[in-house]
Protein backbone atom coordinates (compact mmCIF):
# COMPACT_ATOMS: atom_id res chain seq x y z
CA UNK A 1 0.00 0.00 0.00
CA UNK A 2 1.51 3.46 -0.89
CA UNK A 3 2.12 5.92 2.33
CA UNK A 4 -0.89 7.42 3.01
CA UNK A 5 -1.56 10.41 5.62
CA UNK A 6 -2.90 7.86 8.11
CA UNK A 7 -0.39 5.29 8.00
CA UNK A 8 2.76 8.03 9.54
CA UNK A 9 2.47 6.46 13.30
CA UNK A 10 2.57 2.98 12.96
CA UNK A 11 4.65 1.20 16.33
CA UNK A 12 4.57 -2.31 16.68
CA UNK A 13 2.74 -3.03 20.38
CA UNK A 14 -1.01 -0.98 18.92
CA UNK A 15 -3.64 -3.49 19.08
CA UNK A 16 -7.80 -2.67 19.62
CA UNK A 17 -8.84 -2.07 22.79
CA UNK A 18 -10.73 -4.82 23.88
CA UNK A 19 -13.62 -2.96 24.72
CA UNK A 20 -16.87 -4.47 23.04
CA UNK A 21 -18.09 -1.46 22.03
CA UNK A 22 -14.62 -1.01 19.37
CA UNK A 23 -15.83 -4.75 17.74
CA UNK A 24 -19.72 -4.78 16.78
CA UNK A 25 -20.89 -8.25 15.09
CA UNK A 26 -23.81 -7.09 12.79
CA UNK A 27 -27.24 -8.90 14.18
CA UNK A 28 -27.99 -9.13 10.23
CA UNK A 29 -24.93 -10.98 9.26
CA UNK A 30 -26.03 -14.43 7.66
CA UNK A 31 -23.11 -16.55 5.87
CA UNK A 32 -20.55 -14.40 6.73
CA UNK A 33 -20.18 -12.16 9.29
CA UNK A 34 -20.40 -7.98 9.14
CA UNK A 35 -17.92 -6.03 11.69
CA UNK A 36 -17.98 -2.84 12.84
CA UNK A 37 -14.92 -1.33 14.62
CA UNK A 38 -14.34 1.75 15.56
CA UNK A 39 -10.65 2.46 16.62
CA UNK A 40 -9.15 5.08 18.40
CA UNK A 41 -7.58 8.16 17.50
CA UNK A 42 -4.11 7.90 16.02
CA UNK A 43 -4.42 4.19 14.86
CA UNK A 44 -4.03 3.52 11.48
CA UNK A 45 -4.87 1.41 8.94
CA UNK A 46 -1.47 -0.22 8.31
CA UNK A 47 -1.98 -1.14 12.35
CA UNK A 48 -5.12 -2.94 11.90
CA UNK A 49 -3.30 -4.95 8.96
CA UNK A 50 -0.70 -6.80 11.32
CA UNK A 51 -2.13 -10.03 12.61
CA UNK A 52 -1.85 -8.72 16.40
CA UNK A 53 -3.67 -5.73 16.10
CA UNK A 54 -6.65 -8.32 16.33
CA UNK A 55 -5.07 -10.31 19.89
CA UNK A 56 -7.84 -8.95 22.25
CA UNK A 57 -10.52 -9.76 19.85
CA UNK A 58 -9.76 -12.76 17.33
CA UNK A 59 -11.18 -15.42 20.45
CA UNK A 60 -14.73 -14.27 19.11
CA UNK A 61 -14.35 -14.99 15.54
CA UNK A 62 -12.62 -18.52 15.99
CA UNK A 63 -14.27 -22.40 15.64
CA UNK A 64 -17.18 -22.54 17.93
CA UNK A 65 -15.90 -25.33 20.51
CA UNK A 66 -19.54 -26.90 21.06
CA UNK A 67 -20.85 -27.73 17.08
CA UNK A 68 -19.10 -27.98 14.25
CA UNK A 69 -19.78 -24.46 13.17
CA UNK A 70 -17.10 -22.83 10.88
CA UNK A 71 -14.83 -19.79 12.36
CA UNK A 72 -15.13 -16.39 10.65
CA UNK A 73 -13.09 -16.32 7.76
CA UNK A 74 -14.57 -14.59 5.02
CA UNK A 75 -16.23 -11.59 7.22
CA UNK A 76 -15.60 -8.13 6.17
CA UNK A 77 -14.47 -5.41 9.18
CA UNK A 78 -15.76 -1.91 9.02
CA UNK A 79 -13.31 0.27 10.18
CA UNK A 80 -13.70 3.85 11.45
CA UNK A 81 -11.76 6.32 13.54
CA UNK A 82 -13.45 8.09 16.64
CA UNK A 83 -12.53 11.15 14.94
CA UNK A 84 -13.92 9.97 11.52
CA UNK A 85 -10.09 10.38 10.01
CA UNK A 86 -10.96 7.81 7.49
CA UNK A 87 -13.13 4.57 6.62
CA UNK A 88 -11.51 1.04 5.29
CA UNK A 89 -12.79 -2.08 4.58
CA UNK A 90 -11.12 -5.42 5.54
CA UNK A 91 -11.07 -9.11 4.51
CA UNK A 92 -10.38 -11.54 7.21
CA UNK A 93 -8.31 -14.96 5.24
CA UNK A 94 -7.84 -16.79 8.35
CA UNK A 95 -8.62 -16.61 11.94
CA UNK A 96 -5.92 -17.61 14.58
CA UNK A 97 -5.86 -18.04 18.43
CA UNK A 98 -4.68 -14.72 19.11
CA UNK A 99 -4.77 -13.09 15.66
CA UNK A 100 -6.73 -12.15 12.27
CA UNK A 101 -4.83 -12.47 8.66
CA UNK A 102 -7.01 -9.62 7.10
CA UNK A 103 -6.37 -8.08 3.65
CA UNK A 104 -7.29 -4.40 2.55
CA UNK A 105 -10.13 -4.05 0.03
CA UNK A 106 -9.35 -1.06 -1.90
CA UNK A 107 -8.13 1.97 -0.48
CA UNK A 108 -9.19 3.87 2.63
CA UNK A 109 -11.33 6.88 2.64
CA UNK A 110 -9.81 9.80 4.09
CA UNK A 111 -12.01 12.12 5.27
CA UNK A 112 -11.17 16.01 5.42
CA UNK A 113 -7.48 17.33 5.84
CA UNK A 114 -4.86 14.87 6.64
CA UNK A 115 -2.87 17.43 8.82
CA UNK A 116 -3.78 20.93 10.16
CA UNK A 117 -1.54 23.55 9.91
CA UNK A 118 -1.93 24.48 13.53
CA UNK A 119 0.30 28.00 13.70
CA UNK A 120 0.62 28.23 17.07
CA UNK A 121 -2.19 26.36 17.93
CA UNK A 122 -2.44 22.39 18.55
CA UNK A 123 -5.66 20.38 17.64
CA UNK A 124 -7.02 17.45 19.30
CA UNK A 125 -9.64 15.14 19.25
CA UNK A 126 -12.01 15.21 22.55
CA UNK A 127 -13.50 11.44 23.08
CA UNK A 128 -16.32 13.51 25.70
CA UNK A 129 -17.66 16.48 23.54
CA UNK A 130 -16.83 14.42 19.77
CA UNK A 131 -14.88 16.93 18.54
CA UNK A 132 -12.04 18.28 18.10
CA UNK A 133 -10.48 21.20 20.11
CA UNK A 134 -8.02 24.22 19.46
CA UNK A 135 -5.28 24.88 22.38
CA UNK A 136 -3.46 27.53 21.92
CA UNK A 137 0.27 26.42 22.43
CA UNK A 138 2.24 29.31 23.62
CA UNK A 139 -0.23 29.21 27.30
CA UNK A 140 -1.85 25.50 26.80
CA UNK A 141 -5.31 27.46 27.00
CA UNK A 142 -8.23 26.04 25.47
CA UNK A 143 -9.54 28.37 22.94
CA UNK A 144 -12.60 26.89 20.97
CA UNK A 145 -14.17 23.37 22.76
CA UNK A 146 -15.26 20.54 20.78
CA UNK A 147 -18.23 20.69 21.12
CA UNK A 148 -17.82 24.03 18.47
CA UNK A 149 -15.66 21.86 16.43
CA UNK A 150 -16.71 18.81 14.84
CA UNK A 151 -14.33 17.86 12.41
CA UNK A 152 -10.62 18.50 11.47
CA UNK A 153 -12.05 21.38 8.41
CA UNK A 154 -13.72 23.10 10.99
CA UNK A 155 -10.48 23.94 13.39
CA UNK A 156 -8.99 24.49 10.20
CA UNK A 157 -10.88 27.12 9.35
CA UNK A 158 -10.92 28.61 13.22
CA UNK A 159 -7.09 28.82 12.77
CA UNK A 160 -6.96 30.63 9.54
CA UNK A 161 -9.43 32.86 10.59
CA UNK A 162 -7.52 33.28 13.55
CA UNK A 163 -4.09 34.06 11.65
CA UNK A 164 -5.97 36.66 9.21
CA UNK A 165 -6.94 38.35 12.42
CA UNK A 166 -3.41 38.50 13.94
Amino acid sequence: MAETPIAKEVSENKKLPAAQERFMVRGDSFAYADIDVTMPVGHTVDDALKPEYWALHAHKMMRPQFNSGPDWSGAIIYLRTEDHAFYAQLYVRAVRQASLEVQLIGEPTIFGPANVDTAGYEVRWNVGKRGFDVIRKSDRMLVVGGDKMRTREDAQEWIDAAKKAA
